[in-house]
């Protein structure tokens, strides 16, 4: 393997050479995915809401979504083997997001696999972190919940009634008028709307423990889309395992020469999103918002183009030369 400034200067060439093709193919995965659930998952969702969450509208919601995630996956891979041919300066067309799509039988494997993992790990780190916001957060949200009930209904009942006064400072009206107001199901779903709101608020710092155990899981696995690009005869579980012999022994060390070359837009992400938290400004929000995107995509393509150069460093050169699909094959 070359010095890895050598390794971090070629990269940082390629980023300079390919800057706007990369831009423009990272809106269209954008794009293509957000078109992607938008047709498949927000009807299903409707569905769900006016089902009142049935077992059968919930399979289709799961359904629908594992569909979706199946369709980003494939983009996130042809734009991975997109970045791979800028990286070897061979002749690269925004085409090549579609490459999965030419092998959905394999693609259409390790998606699935894909998806286990990340429902396995959304539903280990996704309740615990709803344990702890119930925990520190779970008596102040539901006092407000209440709260607001009995302030709505004692409005309500102010302006319907014409001589009667309601009065709010009696323990035993509030409690009447939340139980007209609504049933205890209605109180316990607003509840718990309420922390999934607070959830979803500081959802960046619980995705932490979420992309720690991801990457350890799937470090091992970091090769399976460029073998599976150059090598079109092999079979998943070929290059699952070739991948693991190719990193056995390196997978920190990946993971060290991925945070090395996408430290700054790393580190740009995360003062941008803190930066959020504590700007009430709408416009100098906005902004920030923005700078914070430009970031969090500028560190994805400089880490999947850290993971290609690595791969290349491993890989033989044989393997790369013959069976790289050809431009005819492509077009």
């Amino acid at each position: 393997m070359r010095p890895i400034k050598e390794i971090q200067t070629q990269i940082n060439g390629t980023i300079r050479n390919n800057l706007p093709k990369m831009v423009i193919s990272i809106v269209a995965l954008r794009f293509l995915s957000t078109i992607a659930v938008t047709l498949i998952a927000a009807p299903v969702s409707l569905v769900f809401l006016l089902d009142s969450g049935s077992i059968f509208s919930s399979v289709m919601l799961l359904g629908s979504s594992i569909l979706s995630e199946i369709v980003t996956v494939f983009l996130m891979y042809g734009f991975f083997v997109l970045l791979g041919r800028f990286y070897r300066e061979e002749r690269a067309i925004i085409g090549y997001l579609f490459q999965a799509f030419r092998d959905w039988k394999r693609m259409g494997l390790v998606t699935l696999l894909v998806c286990l993992v990340t429902i396995v790990l959304a539903f280990l780190t996704a309740f615990p972190s709803l344990k702890i916001i119930q925990h520190y957060k779970g008596d102040e949200i539901e006092t407000l919940v209440l709260e607001e009930i009995a302030n709505a209904t004692a409005a309500a009942e102010a302006g319907n009634a014409t001589t009667a006064n309601v009065d709010n400072s009696a323990l035993g009206e509030t409690e009447r008028s939340i139980v007209a107001a609504a049933s205890e199901i209605d109180v316990v779903t607003t509840i718990a709307m309420r922390m999934y709101d607070e959830f979803i608020k500081y959802l960046p710092f619980f995705l932490v423990p979420y992309l720690i155990l991801f990457v350890l899981i799937l470090v091992r696995y970091a090769f399976v889309f460029p073998i599976l690009y150059h090598e079109p005869e092999i079979t998943v579980r070929q290059a699952l395992k070739k991948s693991r012999l190719l990193l056995k022994k390196k997978n920190f060390k990946l993971i060290w020469f991925c945070l090395r070359c996408s430290l700054y837009p790393i580190l740009a992400a995360v003062v941008c999103y803190v930066g959020t938290l504590f700007i009430n400004v709408d416009f100098l929000l906005t902004v920030v918002s923005l700078l914070f995107q430009v970031a969090f995509y500028f560190s994805i393509i400089v880490i999947m183009l850290s993971v290609n150069a690595f791969y290349y460093e491993h890989a033989d050169p044989e393997t790369l030369c013959i069976s790289s699909p050809t431009e005819q094959d492509v077009n």
